[in-house]
């Protein structure tokens, strides 16, 4: 199933004749079922498309009004107190009761974030102020800077669940090199996991948008090779040891596999990662094994499996096992 984006749709739509989309138009009606006409009011928005539209504009106005002047001034002297410990160690800026109150003030920031929309300057200063957010929390998960050592948890949101607000806003306009480069420094540049990839890799729908991410990643990827900085977050520049940059690098290339593998460029997608994953040969080949088996590629497995075999690879006992298994059942197992 494609999913077209609204931006899409206008540019499609601009070479139908007045016929057409009169004929579009009517199969789209008859597609919606009643019960959405109902609640979406489509019937008034046939009978007078204006009155509809200036309808919307009144009801969108009569919604809270966020101050965004006010919210940047707040979340940036949240952000500002958190990295000096303010809710966690005694000081004379945030009082001793108000300290564990950290999670209701980032859960509230968040919630009128999300009110801000529109394609307005308040909107893109409010995306950039989510991302300070995201920033601190993930900080947060390495060093004591609240009474918690997961405040993800602390606010009652996944990880991946604030990452996509962040990826939702980056891309409602569309897609273009910019934005998907934000998006994967984002990812990477703070506490990187794989449940962050299918965030960005859901708005991927076309080749020319997984190319774009493919291009972004072997960018990011050498910028982290030479700097082992991304954008010079507070996380970034704490944690600038070998590990933690390739652990970067790792999630950047993981993301390219993954729109290599939906070009159905398998070989070359596997390739990529087992030259660019940082670590011992072993380890990479059991990761992208483990990847492969993910994906229900169970000849692609067999051929990854034997190509390294025979380059000298020594596989542990679980893979050596699950070959046996794929060989005498003609399938993958259930577990890997």
């Amino acid at each position: 199933m494609i999913t077209i984006y609204i931006k899409e749709v206008r540019n499609i739509i601009k070479n139908y004749s007045e016929e057409e989309l009169r004929i579009l138009i009517a199969e789209m009606y008859k597609a919606i079922p009643k019960k959405v006409r109902e609640e979406k009011n489509i019937d008034r928005m046939v009978e007078n498309i204006n009155t509809f539209m200036n309808s919307k504009k009144l009801n969108t106005q009569r919604k809270e009004n966020i101050n965004v002047d006010l919210l940047e001034y707040e979340v940036e002297e949240f952000v500002d107190y958190a990295y000096k410990q303010y809710y966690f160690a005694p000081n004379s800026y945030v009082h001793k009761k108000d300290r564990s109150k950290w999670r209701f003030k980032v859960s509230k920031f968040i919630k009128k974030i999300e009110k801000v929309t529109g394609d307005t300057e308040d909107f893109n200063i409010a995306t950039k102020l989510l991302i300070k957010l995201y920033e601190v929390l993930c900080y947060g998960c390495y060093f004591v800077i609240f009474s918690s050592n997961d405040p993800f948890r602390s606010i009652r949101k996944q990880q991946n669940e604030v990452f996509s607000i962040i990826v939702g806003r980056l891309f409602v306009e569309g897609i273009n090199q910019e934005k998907v480069a934000k998006a994967i420094k984002v990812m990477a540049s703070n506490k990187p996991h794989s449940s962050l990839i299918p965030e960005i890799m859901k708005y991927l729908k076309t080749p020319d948008s997984k190319k774009m991410a493919i291009n972004q990643c072997d960018k990011i990827k050498q910028t982290l090779k030479k700097k082992g900085i991304l954008v010079g977050t507070k996380l970034e520049k704490e944690r600038s040891d070998e590990f933690n940059i390739n652990e970067r690098i790792n999630i950047v290339v993981q993301l390219a596999f993954n729109c290599y593998f939906e070009l159905k460029e398998f070989s070359t997608a596997c390739e990529y990662f087992y030259n660019n994953y940082k670590k011992d040969k072993e380890v990479k080949l059991f990761i992208l094994l483990r990847l492969i088996f993910e994906k229900g590629r169970k000849n692609l497995w067999i051929e990854q499996y034997e190509k390294y075999l025979q380059e000298g690879i020594e596989p542990r006992k679980k893979l050596i096992e699950t070959y046996q298994y794929i060989l005498e059942n003609e399938e993958l197992p259930e577990y890997m």
